[in-house]
């Protein structure tokens, strides 16, 4: 049993997902729909996952209707919070955003609620 750490940023149209396994990083961007949601995180269901994303509103919830499907650590993060702990950062795009998120999460499970 593998264990992962997915930072998920989110848009109306598609989610950028950078996906953590001991030290190797790995980005994808899939459609945001329950259908492929799914195909995604088949994947990933006989591991210990831990998934993060940012509260978006209305654009999590295809996320939100798929991931208990699975055993997976879900956690919602403040955008607020998250952009408080980075402190000054440059460059910003959704595949940068994902690899933050999952950095944030790695960094800060253990405070996590």
């Amino acid at each position: 049993m593998k264990n992962f750490i997915i930072g998920i940023d989110i848009s109306s149209k598609t989610l950028d997902i950078c996906v953590k396994e001991s030290q190797e990083l790995s980005h994808f961007e899939i459609e945001n729909s329950q259908k492929a949601i799914l195909k995604f995180f088949r994947v990933y269901k006989e591991n210990q996952v831990i998934v993060a994303m940012e509260n978006t509103g209305r654009y999590n919830w295809n996320l939100f209707e798929v991931l208990p499907k699975f055993n997976f650590k879900i956690y919602v993060l403040n955008p607020l919070h998250l952009s408080k702990s980075l402190g000054l950062v440059r460059g910003k795009d959704d595949k940068t955003d994902a690899y933050r998120i999952c950095l944030f999460t790695e960094k800060n499970k253990e405070d996590l609620t």
